[in-house]
């Protein structure tokens, strides 16, 4: 897929032969709904494979969950991979024009999925309690880097909840 298209195509899986099911084993870790809130937000239109989502979240939740703990933070995966990417591969050896159609059929076959995201969509959300800002950007700044697009780490304080 090209990254300046940004067309839904082949989000139908029902319509797909051999569409390969979603690898993000969890879309929302922990208990706590912390007060302080950070967001993992693009700065640019693009695709993200759910390889490299999956990758992001493993390293924003190690890095939690060895500085703070189990069960004291919340991270959510905020895009879901909808798309289906094709690939049409082509050998690259000596001989490969006997072997191969060339562009005969090109079509492809599906490989992965993708996730649209566009300019301001909210990624990755982790929200802990007052006093874990440092930590929260940390874990948001280690897995930007597994991601193809730009991104940019928000924070912002979330209501205040008084037991009664």
């Amino acid at each position: 897929m090209k990254r300046n298209n940004l067309q839904m195509s082949y989000a139908r899986t029902e319509y797909i032969p051999g569409a390969p099911s979603v690898k993000i084993s969890k879309f929302k870790i922990g208990k706590d709904e912390g007060d302080y809130k950070m967001l993992l937000v693009s700065r640019e239109d693009g695709f993200i494979k759910q390889e490299s989502l999956e990758s992001a979240r493993v390293m924003a939740n190690k890095l939690l969950e060895s500085t703070l703990g189990i069960g004291k933070y919340t991270l959510e995966v905020m895009i879901y991979p909808h798309l289906v990417m094709r690939e049409h591969k082509q050998l690259g050896v000596a001989g490969a024009d006997r072997l191969s159609d060339g562009m005969r059929r090109a079509f492809g076959k599906p490989v992965t999925r993708l996730a649209k995201v566009n300019k301001g969509q909210v990624i990755l959300k982790v929200s802990s309690n007052k006093g874990n800002e440092k930590t929260l950007k940390a874990a948001l700044e280690a897995a930007r880097y597994k991601l193809p697009v730009s991104t940019t780490v928000r924070g912002e304080a979330g209501p205040k909840v008084e037991n009664q």
